[in-house]
């Protein structure tokens, strides 16, 4: 019997909003879309930012907090993704807007 690997939905990020204190993301997985605040944190290399996991009713406290580096290959996430795979969403996504030239 052939077992089939399951696609992986395509992941999508968006910018929502950026100001000096930080901004927001969205990070889009088929259907399911998760919304992301971030803020700059003081680092001694790459570049550092809180992230929190929005709850769906913005009123509520977040959902998760993460501290995220980046610095090309040796970026790191205190996820559990990122400590399970060595890769997560959150990097990925800040990496691709810092690509993007949509971080300053």
């Amino acid at each position: 019997m052939k077992t089939t690997k399951r696609k992986k939905p395509e992941r999508k990020i968006r910018l929502l909003a950026l100001t000096a204190n930080g901004g927001m993301f969205q990070v889009t997985e088929g259907k399911k879309v998760d919304l992301y605040f971030f803020q700059p944190l003081a680092s001694d290399f790459g570049k550092a930012f809180a992230v929190d996991k929005l709850a769906p009713d913005f009123d509520a406290p977040p959902l998760e907090k993460y501290q995220t580096c980046l610095n090309g290959e040796d970026s790191v996430c205190c996820c559990k993704g990122f400590l399970h795979w060595g890769h997560c969403r959150h990097i990925e996504g800040l990496t691709a807007l810092q690509e993007a030239g949509k971080l300053s």
